[in-house]
């Protein structure tokens, strides 16, 4: 089995990587007790940074994420858990990378936990059938980036 658990916290403070530490560690905990339910090794893929995540994820809408070798590396990630902090709105175009990875974790069924941002961003895809939306500032700051 595995599992790909990433950092959503976008600052490097130490609180905030603190916390993702103790995320990853009580994950790692947690699969080590019920390693015998499980049945199989676990092996974990810690993504500390959104750049790092860019690994993982493809978007064929996107020129970006337009990579068929990260859609595969995806594919053999069994689930998939986000922590991070809550202050990104779903829409906003720094959210754009977990944005495609829940979007991605949805379309094949991927297991998902999401803490936080990564919450509201998964109901947030779910309330809009994950059509793209783009309001008058988010349109603006895709103009100007």
């Amino acid at each position: 089995m595995k599992l790909l658990i990433v950092n959503n916290f976008r600052k490097n403070k130490v609180k905030r990587q603190k916390d993702f530490d103790d995320f990853v560690k009580a994950i790692k905990k947690s699969a080590v007790k019920d390693k015998g339910l499980i049945g199989t090794e676990i092996e974990f893929y810690v993504v500390n940074t959104i750049k790092e995540l860019a690994y993982y994820i493809m978007d064929r809408d996107s020129e970006q994420y337009h990579n068929d070798e990260s859609g595969r590396t995806f594919d053999r990630i069994n689930a998939v858990l986000i922590n991070g902090d809550c202050k990104y709105v779903p829409w906003h175009q720094t959210n754009n990378e977990i944005y495609i990875l829940i979007k991605m974790c949805i379309q094949t069924k991927t297991p998902i936990f999401c803490t936080s941002g990564a919450m509201q961003t998964l109901v947030f895809q779910i309330s809009i059938d994950m059509d793209p939306v783009i309001s008058a500032s988010n349109y603006l700051d895709m103009r100007h980036a």
